[in-house]
């Protein structure tokens, strides 16, 4: 964009030479219809009176000439200025403007690349039975709250909670390891076992897989619902299906 367009200077060009034309002209039309009846001198001092006359009005005319250009100067001087000053806020704004996008595209980048999935694993052979939560995302899983809901009704800390209270004879039976912490972190890739249940000592194949029957089939029934964050703090939750 220009500072000052074409069509103003050639307007200010015009002006100028229209002004000194006319301060030329009017000082000679004066004298003539003043003079104009006298005989053209021959004498070196009318011509000198007449110059005097001349360059006295002409340096006048001059002058203000001058005085308007130098005005003409210190305007566009200050066009340019303040074209210049505007233009740097803009480019300071754009500036700012790329940047805080640039940086929320950034958070949105660390965001993504920090999100964790939790995923109930589970596995179940005819004597052994094992459960395990882990994060298949990309960022730490922060456990904020675990329950487990059976049957959408009853809710228990955690899963040897509720196998005890429904199948106390079973568990009994059975080499239990269980985890009761409410709160859990879990690193990306990795998982953290829940629950795991194992042949007695005392019990034989048969009766142990009768007893893994019965704890699978309240896990099938059951549900396990986590409160769990970001390390940014974004909460989220979810509804699990054990088996």
């Amino acid at each position: 964009m220009e500072i000052v367009s074409k069509k103003e200077v050639l307007k200010l060009v015009n002006v100028i030479i229209i002004a000194t034309l006319i301060g030329i002209a009017v000082p000679v039309i004066l004298y003539i219809i003043n003079f104009g009846d006298e005989k053209i001198s021959k004498s070196s001092a009318d011509w000198g009176t007449f110059g005097d006359f001349i360059g006295g009005v002409m340096g006048t005319i001059l002058n203000l000439i001058t005085a308007f250009l130098s005005l003409i100067s210190v305007y566009i001087t200050l066009k340019i200025a303040i074209r210049i000053h505007e233009n740097e806020i803009k480019y300071n704004q754009d500036n700012i403007i790329r940047e805080q996008e640039r940086f929320e595209k950034e958070i949105e980048l660390t965001h993504a690349q920090s999100k964790p999935y939790p995923y109930i694993d589970v596995i179940t052979f005819i004597s052994k039975t094992e459960i395990s939560i882990a994060n298949y995302g990309t960022g730490p899983l922060i456990i904020k709250e675990f329950k487990v809901i059976y049957k959408n009704n009853d809710e228990f800390l955690h899963l040897f909670a509720l196998l005890f209270n429904k199948a106390n004879d079973c568990i009994n039976n059975l080499e239990v390891f269980y985890d009761d912490t409410e709160t859990h972190v879990i690193s990306p890739g990795k998982s953290k076992q829940l629950i795991l249940l194992e042949r007695g000592d005392n019990v034989d194949n048969l009766k142990n897989e009768g007893y893994q029957k019965i704890c699978k089939e309240i896990l099938m029934d059951s549900k396990i619902f986590i409160v769990y964050e970001d390390i940014f703090g974004n909460q989220n939750s979810g509804l699990f299906n054990i088996v």
